[in-house]
């Protein structure tokens, strides 16, 4: 299970709004929210020695021009 598809399950007020695959199946990054909160998964493609990538990233939308 990954990990947008574990957390829309364990939450009720959540929904998966947009899941971008690379060419070779794996997902590049996903998007969904949790009682209205987006949040944002992104895996890398590049092999990493490692099994997780130990850091956090904030994601900001901009209304800039949206009306």
């Amino acid at each position: 299970m990954k990990c947008h598809e574990f957390l829309h399950s364990r939450f009720e007020e959540s929904e998966i709004l947009n899941v971008v695959h690379q060419e070779n199946g794996m997902i590049m990054h996903a998007t969904f929210t949790i009682k209205g909160q987006a949040f944002m998964c992104i895996d890398s493609s590049i092999n990493q020695e490692f099994t997780f990538t130990p850091s956090t990233s904030l994601s900001v939308t901009s209304l800039v021009g949206r009306r």
